[in-house]
């Protein structure tokens, strides 16, 4: 789920009909090392062009999320961006991306170019697009079953 604010800034947190949430399950690690050579929790960005951050592309890890059941969710943002910071909080309280989705447990904030952020929003799923396509796939499911 992608949270976009007016000027570009966008709030990258789980979806309401992600699994996670959905089940309820209990998120026991957030996990921003993506390998031996990414660690997203490393990346430090500073002044108004915010250099240093780290592009992301629209499959790149931003985390792994490891539940108490033993599964374990890869993250991805879903459009072309800058990685501005990681919400550390997740290293220390990881249910809150569970508890809190759309507040204190959100994953990322990222920042598009400002040249293509138009294009790279208009790729993305609205919400309300979502939900039909989240409701016409459960009613899919309902007449198959039928």
């Amino acid at each position: 789920c992608i949270l976009e604010h007016s000027n570009r800034i966008c709030l990258i947190t789980l979806a309401p009909n992600h699994p996670i949430l959905k089940q309820k399950k209990t998120v026991e690690f957030v996990d921003f090392k993506i390998n031996d050579n990414v660690d997203r929790a490393t990346n430090k960005v500073s002044g108004r062009l915010k250099r240093g951050a780290q592009w992301l592309n629209t499959t790149a890890v931003l985390c792994n999320l490891k539940c108490s059941d033993g599964s374990v969710y890869s993250v991805v943002p879903g459009l072309k961006a800058n990685l501005i910071e990681v919400n550390e909080l997740l290293i220390t309280n990881p249910n809150l991306v569970a508890e809190q989705p759309f507040s204190s447990g959100y994953i990322a904030i990222l920042l598009t170019k400002i040249e293509d952020h138009s294009k790279e929003m208009k790729k993305l799923t609205t919400e309300q697009e979502f939900w039909l396509k989240v409701n016409g796939d459960l009613n899919k499911n309902t007449m198959d079953n039928d």
